[in-house]
């Protein structure tokens, strides 16, 4: 299948800011999410729950992934798994 240019951008930019979001620390995180929530209430929504389900189903998957989500290690540990993941594609 030869993708066309609009969807190579769209992972592109897709990659990109899922990067972006990755390399904030907590308080710009935090910040980020304050701004999306204040200026797009429905569609934070939307994606919360669509980041939620598909966390459900990288924990089947990896049952490793099951670590408390407060401690930082779960947030590295999420963070190498993804790196590894980018990588193999």
């Amino acid at each position: 299948m030869i993708e066309t240019m609009n969807e190579v951008l769209d992972k592109v930019l897709a990659d990109n800011l899922v990067e972006t979001i990755a390399n904030m620390n907590e308080e710009q995180r935090d910040k980020f999410v304050d701004t999306f929530v204040s200026k797009w209430p429905l569609l934070a929504g939307q994606i919360s729950f669509n980041i939620e389900s598909n966390l459900k189903d990288v924990e089947v998957k990896n049952p490793a992934l099951r670590l408390d989500p407060n401690k930082k290690a779960y947030i590295q540990k999420v963070k190498q798994e993804d790196r590894e993941v980018m990588s193999v594609n």
